[in-house]
């Protein structure tokens, strides 16, 4: 049986729906966050907030992330912004709230538990 690398193991699922008339992105990540994984990583943000002015990001499932991956997190952030949107961290895992705590990335985007409270502050239609 082949043993999985975790090194280089990242999956992401991701899907647009609707609330209040509004698209929404919304992006799920399974697996690490390393230097193996971190252009798949960008790439797959990238791709989603592109889709939508609001992105949220799943991270429940994510065992690890590196700096890398935090500087992608925050330049995601800001193309959100730009777009006039915003991307909001969803459940993170206890490890991944650690390491996004220690670097003072939970000041500049909050970690929510749910979906439904990222979407509180969604406008009711997007211009």
């Amino acid at each position: 049986m082949k043993r999985l690398d975790r090194e280089t193991h990242l999956i992401s699922i991701s899907r647009v729906f609707k609330r209040a008339d509004v698209d929404v992105s919304e992006i799920r990540f399974r697996g690490a966050v390393r230097a193996k994984t971190v252009e798949s990583f960008r790439t797959f943000l990238d791709q989603a907030g592109a889709r939508s002015r609001y992105l949220v990001v799943d991270l429940s499932e994510l065992e690890y992330i590196g700096s890398g991956g935090i500087g992608a997190l925050l330049a995601q952030a800001a193309a959100q912004e730009r777009n006039q949107g915003w991307l909001r961290l969803i459940a993170p895992s206890t490890s991944v709230t650690m390491i996004l705590s220690l670097a003072g990335v939970l000041e500049k985007l909050p970690a929510l538990d749910s979906v439904d409270n990222a979407l509180k502050d969604l406008p009711a239609r997007a211009a």
